[in-house]
């Protein structure tokens, strides 16, 4: 779905010779009962190199609260990227951030 809506803008990049990730992974159901250390790795099958897995990890404070209904997916999202899993994640799906 998501190449669908960016079908116009990636091929207005191309023509500005400009580049853009070859592949986008990172959705899910955003409910509060999301395993999204289970969901990870999943995320990393068959991306080709240059990809893009969307997360949005963070501190919840009131504030936050009062903005997003989604806080909890944040702390989650948090807790697994600062956690001892996510670098043995990586390496096992032979990924290295850039």
């Amino acid at each position: 779905m998501l190449d669908v809506l960016s079908y116009r803008f990636r091929r207005r990049a191309v023509a500005l010779g400009l580049r853009t990730n070859p592949a986008f992974a990172g959705t899910y159901e955003f409910d509060d009962a999301a395993d999204f250390a289970a969901l990870f790795p999943r995320f990393l099958e068959r991306l080709p190199d240059g990809s893009v897995v969307m997360c949005h990890p963070g501190f919840v404070d009131a504030e936050l609260q009062r903005l997003d209904p989604l806080t909890t997916l944040r702390e989650r999202e948090y807790a697994f990227f600062v956690g001892d899993e996510f670098p043995g994640v990586l390496a096992r799906h032979g990924v290295a951030l850039a």
